[in-house]
């Protein structure tokens, strides 16, 4: 599976970051701007709004109770992303980690719990890194601007 990082910009999926997966067919969303109600990782993103954003009610309701979203891809017929929350600070949702995925048979269940296991480990990995660190000047995402720690430079680097 590939794996993408997104970000709510407006009312927009950003993917900012897409790693490739290593199998012999690789499935992954380029990075750009997507309608965020039309893929898994924009409509998770939006359920933890606290705003109207277009969901029905008993949607959000499923989304942030199960805390992954899943989904065919509008745009390719059997391929599937799934996508979970990272958490920074106080925001349970400041973007969204997905992998994209086509099923090896029909007869499967779309839905790859044990891909939703691995994403929210990562996940955790990666909120940690914000919780630890703090060279984090801020996070915005209503305007869609990240600031990530500065990277320390050793001596011979600078």
């Amino acid at each position: 599976a590939s794996v993408h990082l997104g970000l709510l910009l407006q009312d927009k999926l950003h993917i900012v970051y897409e790693i490739e997966g290593t199998g012999d067919i690789r499935v992954g969303v380029r990075p750009g701007l997507y309608p965020a109600l039309k893929t898994p990782s924009g409509r998770l993103l939006m359920a933890y709004l606290q705003r109207e954003t277009g969901l029905f009610p008993e949607v959000k309701a499923e989304l942030l109770r199960e805390a992954y979203s899943f989904g065919e891809l509008h745009c390719a017929r059997g391929v599937y992303v799934v996508s979970v929350p990272i958490a920074v600070g106080s925001d349970r949702c400041a973007a969204t980690l997905g992998a994209s995925y086509l099923l090896r048979a029909q007869d499967v269940a779309p839905v790859r719990l044990d891909l939703v296991e691995e994403l929210r480990r990562s996940s955790a990995e990666i909120s940690a890194l914000f919780q630890s660190s703090s060279q984090l000047s801020s996070f915005s995402r209503a305007s869609g601007i990240v600031a990530l720690p500065k990277p320390t430079l050793k001596k011979e680097e600078a």
